[in-house]
């Protein structure tokens, strides 16, 4: 970003949030299997499977909610990193944010 004071150009630091925002996104491949490695890359956390994330869309109590989730989970090509099927699952998983970041590079890696 230019300066217009200075007259040089300097990087702007984006926020935590900013560079979620910018993150690419993933496949659906890319995200379920992701998701298995958890337990490889994340300390104290375990495997993510399919049946455990069905098991969580299922549990949630609104139904227009719910449908939204399992159409996303099922039929969604891309993940983006905050859309609301993604921050619900994490926050039901109990990640953290930044672990979530963790495993998305991970994950953009396969």
């Amino acid at each position: 970003m230019w300066d217009f004071e200075n007259q040089v150009f300097t990087e702007k630091v984006l926020t935590a949030d900013e560079a979620r925002k910018n993150t690419p996104s993933l496949s659906r491949r890319q995200f379920r299997r992701g998701l298995l490695k958890a337990g490889e890359i994340l300390p104290g956390k375990q495997k993510v499977t399919s049946t455990e994330i069905e098991a969580l869309i299922a549990s949630i109590p609104d139904e227009t909610e719910r449908e939204e989730a399992e159409i996303d989970w099922q039929d969604a090509e891309q993940f983006e990193r905050l859309t609301p099927l993604v921050v619900t699952l994490s926050s039901a998983l109990g990640f953290t944010p930044e672990e979530v970041d963790t495993l998305w590079q991970v994950a953009l890696q396969i």
